[in-house]
């Protein structure tokens, strides 16, 4: 099986383009109270609410909030998929904490890529 990509541009109207900055507008405030009542549970000893349970909480939002029911379901609950990913991705990799930026392998591969870096004296701008 071949997988082919497709590249197409959209031109929305101005009712479009408002749904759609509307839509994000949602996602950030649902992003926002889910990430608040995680922390308030991680403060007061409760337990992680996993991806599951975060989409059950969005129909609580949804009910809370009606202009909520506005936004489209789905990209709700990639909202909710992104910030369990998001913190997977902290307590895995980083144990709960932001990554050590003095390690020594960061630093080797900071400097690795300074050095493969090829600077055109195109795209700066003098001092």
């Amino acid at each position: 099986m071949t997988l082919k990509a497709v590249k197409a541009r959209i031109y929305p109207d101005q009712e479009q383009k408002q749904k759609i900055i509307d839509n994000f507008g949602y996602c950030r405030y649902v992003w926002n109270q889910l990430l608040d009542m995680q922390q308030q549970r991680c403060e007061n000893g409760g337990n992680y609410v996993n991806e599951f349970g975060m989409n059950y909480l969005i129909k609580s939002l949804k009910q809370e909030h009606p202009f909520l029911k506005q936004a489209e379901s789905t990209s709700l609950l990639h909202v909710s998929r992104d910030l369990h990913h998001a913190y997977q991705k902290l307590f895995k990799e980083h144990k709960g904490r932001p990554p050590n930026l003095n390690h020594v392998s960061f630093l080797s591969k900071a400097i690795n890529l300074i050095q493969s870096m090829e600077i055109s004296s195109k795209w700066t701008t003098p001092i």
